[in-house]
């Protein structure tokens, strides 16, 4: 076997810029919950003064690699994200529910005993679960629902936003010994993105909706990644990505900036504590809200939040056979 895959193989891949080595019949389970909130906000992300902030973040995510036929291998992750936010005025709670696949096939080749090389294709999505708004309030506007003829009510703003992505991607690991291995590679999103906000009195919002036709985005993502296993049953790894983002079609607002780039570092320690089992400790810092990694949450009516960063604590458990 080759120094890569008997050095390293306790690390868990999960959903990171490394490559899955497991052959026919391998295959890696996980599962991680992320938590982020006011009461957690080491990053400094909501000021005192701020009357409308993100008071609790939950994400679940689970994911499945599995090895194929000789360096062939198929990855899959799925996300569940909620997210409670608050504000001064009406609607001053604001619940957003969506979720996300990620589907990858990839191959591996190991031109020599410490080299390896790995391309992969695939497909992202993620889906907001429609929100209604029956009473809203701006500072300028204050809407109430009205009723249809049946007197059903009839929601004064709905939103409905998703965005789906192809991407290609290809990296380069090399290991220095036994322990230590550094991984660094380049990924292309080719992104949709839909922002639908709809109200039957559109008009009275004033240009304070995103636009109603979709737009297209261009994601070059650089990665890079470190892994050391310290000791038989502790390891380590860091992980790097900075986006760069090109948009379409995207009608920008004047006097509102967009931002077009970020950058994410991922911090795992690992615990593996039998056979195949290994339990892990995750933390995420990125430099402008989650730009990029989740592209429906970016539109004129939300940049002016990505100013600010954003980040994970997390707990995970993941199986390997």
């Amino acid at each position: 076997m080759p120094i890569t895959a008997i050095a390293l193989e306790n690390i868990p891949v999960l959903n990171r810029p490394i490559a899955y080595e497991g052959q026919l019949g391998n295959f890696e389970l996980w599962g991680q919950y992320d938590y982020t909130g006011k009461d957690l906000d080491f990053l400094s992300s909501v000021d005192n003064e701020d009357t409308s902030y993100i008071k609790q973040h939950n994400n679940y995510l689970a994911g499945l690699n599995l090895g194929l036929y000789k360096g062939l291998s198929l990855r899959y992750h799925y996300l569940y994200s909620e997210q409670n936010a608050v504000r001064a005025l009406e609607p001053k709670v604001i619940n957003t529910q969506y979720d996300g696949h990620d589907v990858r096939l990839e191959y591996s080749w190991d031109f020599s005993p410490s080299w390896y090389l790995n391309i992969q294709t695939g497909f992202r999505n993620h889906q907001v679960t429609p929100l209604n708004f029956y009473s809203y309030q701006s500072s300028d506007i204050t809407l109430n629902t009205l009723k249809n003829a049946a007197g059903v009510p009839i929601p004064v703003l709905s939103i409905a936003s998703s965005d789906s992505a192809y991407l290609f991607a290809a990296s380069i690991s090399k290991s220095f010994s036994q322990d230590i291995q550094i991984t660094l590679g380049l990924e292309g999103r080719f992104v949709d993105v839909s922002a639908s906000f709809n109200s039957e009195v559109s008009s009275l919002f004033k240009g304070n909706i995103p636009q109603k036709t979709p737009w297209q985005e261009q994601h070059l993502i650089a990665t890079a990644a470190f892994e050391w296993q310290m000791w038989e049953y502790i390891s380590v790894a860091m992980d790097f990505k900075h986006y760069q983002i090109w948009r379409e079609n995207y009608q920008a607002k004047a006097g509102k900036q967009d931002y077009n780039s970020n950058q994410q570092f991922d911090f795992y320690l690992f615990a593996h504590a039998y056979k195949g089992l290994t339990l892990y400790g995750h933390a995420q810092i990125m430099t402008h809200y989650l730009l990029g990694e989740v592209p429906l949450v970016y539109n004129t009516r939300t940049n002016h939040k990505f100013d600010k960063a954003y980040g994970f604590v997390s707990a995970g458990i993941s199986y390997s056979f």
